[in-house]
């Protein structure tokens, strides 16, 4: 039963913050998560998610207001810009920047701004550390580290340090609350 709340939770998360309508949402919870949502609770997790981070709220309200506007060019935190899609809004009579694409774009992008600076600290501080650790892969968001068995949880922290020093820096929040997950594997495959 956790494991579904989690994955509702997920859906919630991703689906609005990212600018989805609760119409859109429906279709989203079905096609990625294997939830079946009602209208009418869509609506309802969309009200409840904007209640409980009105940051958020003012947040897509500026972005929404840039793309009404047509400005196109988002950037992340570390300053790289993305040019978004247009999509066609009859009320507009024209085409105006796609508003899912607005809010989405910097929040993946400070995402990867973050493990490019945990990357960067970790070749950085390498030399400090025992067991001769090393990053030999990054899949989406995690970062694969290769260390000897008996230093395996020195290097757990260590990466968890990093992921979340690196985070900070991106986005210059230094008490920034950042939750790292990690798992110590003989395998990438196991995890």
């Amino acid at each position: 039963e956790l494991i579904a709340y989690r994955r509702r939770a997920k859906a919630v998360n991703f689906g609005f913050l990212y600018g989805m309508q609760a119409k859109s949402f429906v279709r989203y919870a079905r096609a990625k998560y294997d939830l079946e949502v009602s209208l009418e609770e869509a609506e309802s997790y969309k009200k409840a998610f904007f209640a409980t981070y009105p940051g958020l709220t003012n947040w897509h309200a500026r972005e929404r207001k840039k793309a009404n506007a047509g400005r196109e060019l988002v950037r992340t935190p570390l300053g790289r810009m993305r040019k978004v899609s247009l999509a066609y809004r009859p009320w507009h009579k024209g085409w105006t920047p796609y508003f899912p694409e607005r809010v989405n774009a910097p929040v993946q992008g400070a995402g990867a701004d973050a493990i490019k600076a945990a990357l960067a600290l970790l070749y950085e501080t390498r030399r400090e550390q025992p067991g001769d650790p090393f990053p030999v892969d990054v899949v989406h968001d995690e970062i694969v580290l290769e260390v000897a068995a008996k230093h395996a949880e020195w290097a757990e922290a260590w990466v968890s340090e990093c992921l979340v020093r690196g985070a900070r820096q991106v986005t210059e929040v230094p008490d920034l609350p950042v939750k790292v997950e990690t798992s110590i594997v003989e395998s990438f495959g196991e995890k």
